[in-house]
């Protein structure tokens, strides 16, 4: 998924982060490590801010949210950004599906579709991922 993500926004970066409470964790990812870091140096923090929709970044650098970044102010030198909340239960944003790379870009309407449509895969593998872990059953009314 942040394979197709990456070419489909042809990004050199992609990955889905979830964010714990004080910790971001990619669980999946495309031109950047697995494995975890503080949630407060992290740019998908602020996609959650608003959950309903996306954010777009076109220069990291310039961006008070995220100019003191170490990941801007170093490896792996951010600079561009998409992301979009994934919430797999109304009103539970639990993380983001991101694309960025090391150089400042605008995303084209195109692309951003392109990426809500791959969020939305995102969010069905989360929640099918909890029904098999909490061993739960959607049954229909």
């Amino acid at each position: 998924l942040v394979h197709r993500a990456a070419e489909a926004l042809g990004t050199e970066m992609a990955a889905v982060a979830l964010l714990l409470e004080h910790e971001q964790v990619f669980v999946a990812a495309h031109g950047l490590p697995l494995g975890s870091g503080r949630r407060s140096v992290g740019i998908c923090t602020h996609a959650l801010r608003e959950p309903a929709k996306r954010l777009v970044i076109p220069d990291a650098k310039f961006d008070p949210r995220t100019m003191d970044s170490p990941l801007v102010l170093g490896p792996p030198f951010l600079r561009s950004y998409a992301g979009r909340p994934l919430c797999p239960l109304p009103g539970l944003a639990v993380g983001t599906l991101c694309v960025c790379g090391p150089q400042p870009r605008r995303f084209t309407r195109s692309e951003l579709g392109r990426l809500d449509v791959l969020a939305t895969e995102a969010v069905e593998l989360l929640r099918r991922e909890i029904l098999v872990r909490t061993g739960l059953t959607l049954k229909a009314h």
